[in-house]
Order: C-alpha cells, then structure tokens, then sequence
C-alpha cells in the first residue's frame, strides 16, 4: 500500500521536473504571504511548472505555454515570455514584486533538505485493554499485564512485535530507553516498521503504574494522553465504552476494537474539527486476521494522524515551523547572492 504526504508529494514533484536541471528559484523574506521560495522551469514548447512553497504549505502548478501572455514583438522575434509574466499567468495571488532570484548551485539541495525534515516518517499510537464491564478511561488505565486477555496480546503481535526497551535503537516514541533506571517507562513496548514508517506502540499495560492521588494513573496517562491516535481493545462489546471519558487534548482520534469470529470489529471516532479521512469504513467494519487486513488497518490509523494536523491544534504549529525553515533559508541566500 503506498503511502504519501503532501510533502513527499512535493518532494517527488520537485526531483522529477526540477532537480538537476536547469531552473528558475525565487525567494522573498517579507511579502503579504510571507517567506517563499518559488521554484520555476520552462519549455516553451510545451508548459511552464512551478512549485510555491509558503508556511502553509506547497502549491505545484502546470500550465501549458500556449496559454501564457507573448507580446507580438517577442512572439515575432521568438522569444519566450519572461519569467514574472509565466508566474503571473500562473497565480494571481503571488506577490512577484516581492520576489528576488537567487542562482546559488548549493539552494536546490538545501530546500530539498528542508522539505524533508518536515516529512513525518515515525508515528507513535496510544493502546490500551478495556476489560468486561469497564466503561471510563480511568478503569482502562487501571489495568495491568496480568489482567489482560489472550486475545488482546495476540491483537499486540497481530500488530507489531514486543521489543526490549533498555538499549533500543530505533524509534521509542518518547519512551526511555537510555536511562539508569531501567523500566522508568517499562521494560518492553510493541514496535513495527510499516511502509518505511517506524510505529510505536504505548501500550497501557506495558507502562508501570503509579496510583497517583484520585488515580489518575499519571504515569500511564502522560504517554496515551499525548497520542494523537488512542486504540481501546474492549473485550466484551456488549457493554459500550464511554468515549466522553478521555479527557485529553492531544486525543483526536479513537480506534475501538472488539473481537469478532473473524477477527476484529473496529470503529473510528473523530474530534468534530478533524476532517473526514480516507479510506471510509461502514459503521462497523471487520479486520480480518491476515497482512491486507493489517495494512488497511495502519493506513487508516497514519491518514487519521494527518487528518489531525489540519486541525487548529496542530496546524498553526507546523505553519509555525514552516516559516521558521523557509525564512531561514531566504535570508542566507540572500545574504550571500
């Protein structure tokens, strides 16, 4: 199942039409949209690309040169339109006069550098055991190893493997691995590598328990609590859960599984804020036990995290970001052309 952000989107764009060759870049500090940086190319014979990129995000545009403005006396003496005339065909929205070039060999890598450190490869899900007749979040974070189900510890290996945690290399989602006090954050965790994506499970049970004053279970409430994307295994879906009980910001998505004789019953709840996301589900799907069914499954669960991140919660961090990245790499080009 292949997978793309609209950052790899871009990336993929940028390398196929304007990496290696020759093209036009463009960038400015201050305009009324912000820092950009425009990447443009030219065949006349055939159409105009550009890609423009500002804080809230990549706009990659097309257009066929048959429909870009040629002044008779260029078209007479076969010259091509300038370049401010292509961009202004393109957009009227772009502020050109705001714009400078820059012809520094060194700029395609570096934005290619940049598009790429706000790619997110490695995601981090909460996970947690609801047992018979448990409904809240609090009886959901009560739960240790010993109370959970062999069908829940077989829906853990369906979907990664159990991984030590003191000395582990890979993603750890937040969790320590490096400590002096082994098990701070407990001694094991499930972890998969998925389409080139690094998965962390925070599974509940797995975290050491603190009962913590009106048990609040701290411990295992700060990791969950700070997922965007929460599962909730509920054994006997006879008696349903109560959603309203998750009392976190950071929760935007919640998976409830079920078993079922052909392998798991899930539904999706979603912040109202949160867009609809792809692939859409019937109201109560079945996940077979088999790999499609747990691609699906992943897939699903990373396009819900997306989906989060257009929300205001998250968006205006990452525009924050963005700017951050795109106005520094303005300024020292141009500093330096």
């Amino acid at each position: 199942m292949f997978l793309l952000q609209e950052r790899e989107k871009d990336i993929v764009w940028y390398k196929e039409h304007f990496y290696g060759r020759p093209h036009y870049t463009y960038l400015s500090v201050q305009s009324p949209l912000g820092p950009l940086i425009v990447s443009l190319i030219a065949d006349p014979r055939q159409c105009y690309r550009a890609l423009i990129r500002s804080a809230s995000g990549s706009v990659r545009i097309s257009l066929p040169a048959s429909v870009v403005p040629l002044p008779w006396w260029r078209r007479r003496l076969g010259l091509p339109a300038t370049e401010s005339t292509v961009l202004a065909a393109m957009t009227e929205h772009l502020p050109i006069k705001c714009l400078r070039p820059c012809g520094d060999g060194r700029l395609p890598k570096e934005i290619l550098r940049m598009e790429e450190r706000m790619v997110v490869r490695c995601h981090k899900f909460g996970i947690g055991y609801v047992a018979p007749g448990q409904d809240t979040e609090k009886q959901m974070l009560s739960n240790d190893l010993e109370d959970c189900s062999p069908g829940f510890l077989s829906f853990l290996s369906f979907l990664g493997k159990r991984v030590p945690l003191q000395g582990w290399k890979g993603y750890s989602g937040g969790l320590d691995c490096k400590s002096k006090y082994p098990g701070y954050t407990g001694k094991e965790s499930v972890y998969t590598m998925w389409n080139d994506y690094e998965i962390m499970l925070h599974v509940a049970p797995f975290l050491p328990k603190t009962k913590d004053t009106g048990e609040q279970y701290l411990g295992r409430k700060k990791h969950l609590g700070n997922d965007i994307v929460l599962i909730l295994y509920q054994e006997d879906p006879s008696h349903p859960f109560r959603i309203s009980t998750i009392r976190s910001k950071q929760n935007h998505i919640i998976c409830l599984v079920c078993p079922h004789p052909r392998g798991y019953c899930i539904r999706i709840f979603r912040r109202r804020e949160v867009p609809h996301f792809e692939p859409f589900l019937p109201p109560q799907a079945i996940l077979e036990k088999n790999p499609l069914a747990r691609d699906f499954f992943f897939y699903k669960l990373i396009q819900g995290e997306r989906s989060s991140y257009k929300t205001p919660a998250f968006s205006n961090k990452i525009s924050r970001t963005r700017k951050a990245f795109l106005q520094d790499l303005a300024e020292r080009f141009l500093e330096s052309s």
